[in-house]
């Protein structure tokens, strides 16, 4: 017997996603509406699912959300032309209370299995057919960073280039622990390297020679040897690679969150991790994330600013300017933002 799952299409695509990856069902039913094609939710959902390799035959039915008369007359004409050697499983998790109430009476005429998945939860319960006690169990699949924005129609579009930024991040992780370390008493050298350097940060080589207008203390003195910057009559010199600009104007702050919640990932205490992501959604808004991680598939985003020079009023305005525009797009209640 052919196993399809009904799923309702809304704002909130990653039980949708759960659900199928569960069950991994021969055909995919997707009741949808206008606005969630506009908005590419459904093809967010099967992006997803194809990067887990979960996706069957897919059929999309588009229904009328403020209509319960129009819902229940839209499922009960598709389900009058399908073969009755079916087994419906209906997640009524997404979409809206109308959709919910029409799938509902409809598939538990047909002896739907009918499911529920609250948003941020891995516990699903069957509403129907009843049982006492209430039928739960637990959804064991864990999305990645990626698939997670899949759900949500982003694209990680420097894929390829993350295993590198992680293996560096891991290779400088002693000198970046030293920064941190003498954070205080390096404030004012790290302010000049910014000041001089912020502008060739996406220079593929830079030529560093600028005056530092006071003496050298003995941890600044020895942050220029250790990274290999010459000084010679107060001028301090360096040739820079682009990511080296990068580096000492605050991406080791980035380095060093990353390698912290790295070690849980490699304890398995998280899912996944991700340093310095540039995503683009389904309509061109791009974003770079400092560091992503996912857990029990909630996505936690880390924003990592050294402030100092730069204006730190203007720094966290577009920080909080971002993470209301990533909280509406990627499904607040399965989101977490720090910074």
């Amino acid at each position: 017997m052919k196993t399809i799952l009904v799923s309702l299409v809304g704002k909130q695509t990653v039980p949708n996603v759960l659900v199928a990856a569960h069950f991994r069902p021969q055909g995919l039913l997707f009741l949808t509406t206008k606005e969630s094609e506009e908005q590419g939710r459904t093809d967010a959902i099967l992006e997803a699912l194809r990067d887990i390799g979960a996706v069957g035959e897919e059929v999309r039915l588009r229904v009328n959300a403020n209509s319960l008369r129009e819902c229940v007359e839209t499922i009960g004409s598709f389900l009058e032309k399908v073969d009755d050697e079916v087994e419906y499983i209906v997640n009524i998790t997404g979409g809206t209370k109308i959709m919910a109430i029409a799938a509902f009476e409809m598939f538990r005429e047909m002896g739907a299995k009918i499911l529920y998945l609250p948003m941020g939860k891995n516990r699903c319960t069957q509403i129907f057919p009843k049982k006492r006690p209430l039928y739960e169990f637990d959804i064991s699949v864990r999305l990645s960073v990626k698939q997670y924005l899949l759900c949500y129609g982003y694209r990680i579009v420097n894929q390829k280039r993350l295993s590198d930024r992680k293996d560096t991040a891991i290779k400088r992780r002693n000198d970046t622990e030293w920064i941190l370390a003498n954070y205080e008493r390096l404030k004012g050298l790290l302010g000049f390297l910014y000041k001089n350097l912020k502008d060739a940060r996406n220079k593929k080589s830079f030529e560093l020679s600028a005056y530092f207008d006071r003496g050298l203390s003995s941890v600044e003195r020895e942050f220029c040897r250790k990274f290999g910057f010459q000084v010679r009559n107060g001028y301090i010199k360096r040739t820079l690679k682009k990511d080296e600009s990068r580096y000492f104007t605050g991406e080791w702050l980035e380095e060093y969150v990353f390698c912290v919640v790295n070690g849980l990932a490699e304890k398995r205490l998280i899912d996944d991790v991700v340093l310095d992501a540039n995503v683009k959604s389904q309509h061109g808004v791009e974003n770079q994330l400092d560091v992503i991680f996912t857990e029990n598939n909630v996505l936690y985003h880390l924003e990592c600013k050294t402030l100092g020079d730069e204006g730190g009023g203007r720094v966290i305005t577009g920080e909080i300017y971002k993470r209301g525009a990533l909280a509406t797009l990627l499904g607040d209640g399965n989101y977490g933002y720090v910074c």
